[in-house]
C-alpha cells in the first residue's frame, strides 16, 4: 500500500461530489497491483481520471472545468 499522503482535491466538476485516490492493491500470488499509480475518482458519480501518480492525477483533477 502506497504511503498516505494529503493532497487538496477540489469537488467533482461534474456533480460537486467527493473524490478519493484509488489504486489496485498488491497481489502476493500474482505480484500485480500497487506499482504507486492509481486514478482519482468523484465517489457519486465515479467520473475519473486517467491511471498516473498521484501528483499528476492531482493537478489533472484540479484543473478540470
Amino acid at each position: 500500500m502506497p504511503e498516505e499522503r494529503k493532497v487538496m482535491l477540489l469537488s467533482c466538476p461534474c456533480c460537486g461530489g467527493r473524490p478519493d485516490w484509488e489504486y489496485r492493491d498488491w497481489n502476493e500470488r500474482d505480484e500485480t497491483g500497487d506499482d504507486g499509480t492509481g486514478w482519482i475518482e468523484c465517489l457519486t458519480c465515479h467520473i475519473r481520471t486517467p491511471i498516473t501518480d498521484l501528483d499528476d492525477a492531482t493537478e489533472i483533477w484540479n484543473r478540470r472545468a
